[in-house]
């Protein structure tokens, strides 16, 4: 998990290696998260792909943080899969195969144009962030530390170290000079 400060700067915040990425597996890394930050200090907004166990584990552990989409993950969806359904749409011969092609619409996009759509994303203070490009590449940025996967955990944790100190400097140097 990365957080963002008020001029832009990523961090940070958590990371963790998961044996399994489901729904029990996505509440312990969320519950171990929740447990470094103070009650009123929890994120208030959390940008994530539509990883079904991953929404579960949200809104269980976080129920007061707004859940979002990501706005790349939902294009690259659209661009994979709603040509197809909008083409068959439109050569629809009988209400069946358009009522089809029009369900898979609104129930894979128009059902959560809420968690995407600037028109309400916006009503909550995300600093801009509607995609997790941010994060992917400071997740890039994190993994560059990892030699590979084999190597002795403690020398993997020092790396993280050395990645979290090099992240904190800009920020430490600029934190007087930072206003919500």
């Amino acid at each position: 998990m990365f957080g963002q400060t008020p001029s832009g700067h990523t961090f940070s915040l958590d990371f963790c290696y998961m044996e399994w990425e489901n729904d029990n597996g996505y509440i312990w890394a969320l519950q171990e998260l929740k447990m470094l930050f103070q009650t009123p200090k929890i994120p208030k907004v959390i940008i994530t792909d539509r990883e079904p166990a991953l929404n579960l584990a949200i809104e269980l552990v976080f129920p007061s943080s707004i859940h979002n989409y990501c706005t790349w993950h939902i294009s690259k969806n659209l661009i994979q899969n709603c040509p197809k359904y909008f083409k068959r749409m439109i050569a629809s011969i009988n209400s069946k195969d358009y009522a089809g092609s029009w369900a898979y619409i609104s129930n894979n996009l128009l059902l959560f144009k809420k968690l995407f759509f600037t028109v309400w994303a916006s009503q909550h203070p995300h600093l801009g962030n509607q995609a997790s490009s941010c994060v992917q590449s400071a997740n890039s940025y994190i993994k560059s530390f990892i030699n590979n996967s084999n190597g002795e955990l403690s020398k993997v944790f020092q790396n993280f170290k050395t990645a979290i100190d090099i992240q904190l400097k800009p920020i430490h140097h600029t934190k007087g000079k930072e206003r919500v």
